[in-house]
């Protein structure tokens, strides 16, 4: 089954790229481990949780294998995949670079959200 097709019901707002999409080989570079040659039957670049969730309940249901990546560092090259060995999906959620900030109304206390695509120099700022 075809990814694009499937979300494409599903008001999904992220990217989805295969080996026939002319950035697939830029997309699918590993930062930290440039020698890992990662093939991913699709890279899906997440843009919130409901394209995460589209992403996992199509790998669930098609038997595609979910790899997770935020920015890329991994100097294993595990933040891909590669489907010589089994179908599957790198998960980008690098667009998923928020960082909020709410008090609450009834005792004044914080809570910090930080977006799993925030690097670590922006949790800095």
């Amino acid at each position: 089954q075809n990814l694009a097709i499937y979300i494409a019901g599903n008001s999904f707002g992220g990217n989805v790229t295969s080996d026939e999409d002319g950035e697939y080989d830029v997309l699918r570079e590993q930062y930290a481990s440039p020698n890992s040659d990662t093939m991913p039957s699709y890279i899906v670049q997440a843009s919130n949780g409901l394209d995460v969730q589209a992403a996992v309940m199509f790998g669930a249901e098609c038997g595609y294998k979910i790899t997770p990546r935020s920015r890329g560092h991994s100097y294993l090259g595990i933040s891909s995949c590669n489907s010589d060995e089994d179908p599957c999906i790198q998960l980008d959620v690098g667009m998923i670079d928020h960082i909020n900030i709410t008090v609450s109304e009834v005792d004044g206390g914080k809570q910090l959200h930080i977006g799993p695509g925030v690097p670590l120099d922006g949790m800095a700022k």
